[in-house]
């Protein structure tokens, strides 16, 4: 299976959540989230710190604190609207080295790869079933 290499672009709020903005060498397409997600992704992007530190912002600093690192994200599959991902985590201490690979919703995936500057990735399989609205996106930007 190939992947491409995808760039979170941008996270639009809107009444009922967020819209954010993935674009990838071949196509850009939506993924739409939560309140909550959205807002974390939008964070991340912007290296907006809570003055408490939030449910992302922790997980991020316990990573940290124990040698772990966000190798990459994969959105590896969608349906009906509700795309998978999968979180790669890498420790590697006096113990030895652990890979492991995490089920996480892309909003939270987005929120750490983001915040550590991993990669982040779509199955080819993904972009098949995808609407590219770049042109929206383009349109969008311009406003902004």
């Amino acid at each position: 299976m190939e992947n491409e290499e995808a760039k979170i672009v941008g996270a639009c709020p809107s009444p009922y959540g967020y819209a954010v903005f993935v674009k990838c060498p071949s196509k850009t397409f939506v993924i739409y989230m939560d309140k909550s997600g959205g807002g974390a992704v939008d964070k991340a992007m912007n290296q907006t710190k809570s003055q408490r530190p939030s449910t992302h912002e922790l997980f991020s600093y316990a990573l940290d604190a124990l040698d772990c690192k966000v190798v990459d994200v994969l959105i590896y599959h969608t349906s009906e609207g509700t795309f998978y991902a999968r979180m790669k985590l890498e420790m590697d201490n006096e113990l030895g080295k652990k890979i492991v690979e995490l089920d996480a919703r892309p909003s939270d995936s987005f929120s750490l790869a983001l915040r550590s500057k991993a990669p982040i990735f779509v199955a080819k399989s993904v972009l098949e079933k995808v609407d590219d609205v770049d042109d929206v996106w383009q349109k969008i930007k311009n406003q902004l």
